[in-house]
């Protein structure tokens, strides 16, 4: 299963686990973002990390450019990088 963020996925999670699913032996979570509950979470989440501080720094430049001239329109792609941190919710399946 994949969550949008990693609270959704901790969402999956407790209702995987109320159901008596097994994370990850009968299901694999994996969340996006990076947030620290990933970790905390037992087992701990999967998760697609994003690099927020160039988040960050990209949104506030933007904000800044719209500031100074209002009538621009920004059509641009901006795609980071971003890895999988591999943690105990996800198990490859064969």
């Amino acid at each position: 299963m994949f969550a949008a963020t990693d609270d959704m996925a901790v969402g999956v999670l407790n209702g995987a686990l109320d159901h008596g699913l097994r994370v990850p032996d009968d299901i694999s979570i994996i969340g996006f973002d990076g947030s620290a509950v990933a970790e905390i979470v037992r087992p701990s989440i999967t998760s697609m990390q994003q690099p927020m501080d160039e988040v960050g720094r990209k949104s506030v430049e933007y904000i800044h450019q719209l500031i100074v001239h209002p009538d621009l329109i920004i059509d641009e792609d901006i795609i980071l990088q971003h890895w999988l941190v591999e943690r105990e919710s996800f198990k490859p399946r064969v």
